[in-house]
């Protein structure tokens, strides 16, 4: 599941994206202003941004350029109601990976989406090891001894976190903001929940460690 930034000042309209985002399936955090947007992306990790042009303090073309001048890769779609040519050959030279004009077919956009994640994937390698243990970002699988388990879509998302950090502490609330967003009203103990599951289908090829009060490290046995 695609954890998404949401970059747009409008409250109605931003509320509308928003579900129809949540709807599809991804997880979602808006943010109003572009200046608050360039903290958050240096501050957690998407895998898309979604950016109005027409925003407060930084607008969409200055939010692009801060972000790629820091050696940002993150996917860009810029998601405006400008359709001038000019505005979006700007945004495609400063580094959006797409440009759609509002308003925009929800199914459209899920398939804009859906091109530039493969278009990375076919770059990269969509398997990730560690020990015993083997996750496909690709096809959301996972395999012990190259025998398929059976995950569910949360308990992937908490390997999948892990995975790329083994041997160091994950925080339980970056845990529930990849899982959740900022923005569900989620009790935090169904993070013990996909825990303590995610323990019973891993016994004997890998450890979860708790760290109390801090969160969870994966390790080797």
């Amino acid at each position: 599941m695609l954890r998404v930034l949401l970059v747009e000042d409008d409250q109605l309209l931003g509320d509308g994206i928003r579900t129809c985002l949540k709807q599809l399936g991804y997880t979602v955090d808006w943010v109003l202003d572009g200046q608050h947007a360039v903290m958050t992306i240096e501050q957690e990790h998407y895998d898309l941004m979604l950016l109005d042009l027409n925003l407060p303090k930084k607008n969409g073309h200055e939010v692009l350029k801060t972000i790629r001048l820091k050696k940002n890769s993150i996917p860009v779609i810029v998601l405006t109601a400008k359709d001038e040519i000019n505005d979006k050959l700007k945004a495609l030279d400063t580094g959006a990976d797409d440009y759609l004009v509002k308003p925009v077919n929800p199914m459209e956009l899920k398939s804009r989406i859906n091109a530039i994640q493969r278009r990375i994937h076919s770059h990269i390698s969509s398997e990730i090891e560690f020990g015993p243990l083997a996750l496909d970002t690709a096809t959301h699988s996972c395999k012990i001894n190259n025998v398929p388990i059976l995950l569910s879509k949360y308990e992937f998302l908490i390997l999948h976190k892990m995975i790329q950090q083994p041997d160091k502490v994950i925080r339980r609330a970056l845990l529930i903001q990849t899982l959740y967003g900022w923005d569900d009203d989620t009790e935090s103990n169904t993070l013990d929940v996909h825990i303590c599951n995610l323990r019973k289908k891993l016994s004997n090829t890998v450890r979860i460690v708790t760290v109390r009060g801090v969160g969870y490290m994966l390790k080797a046995i």
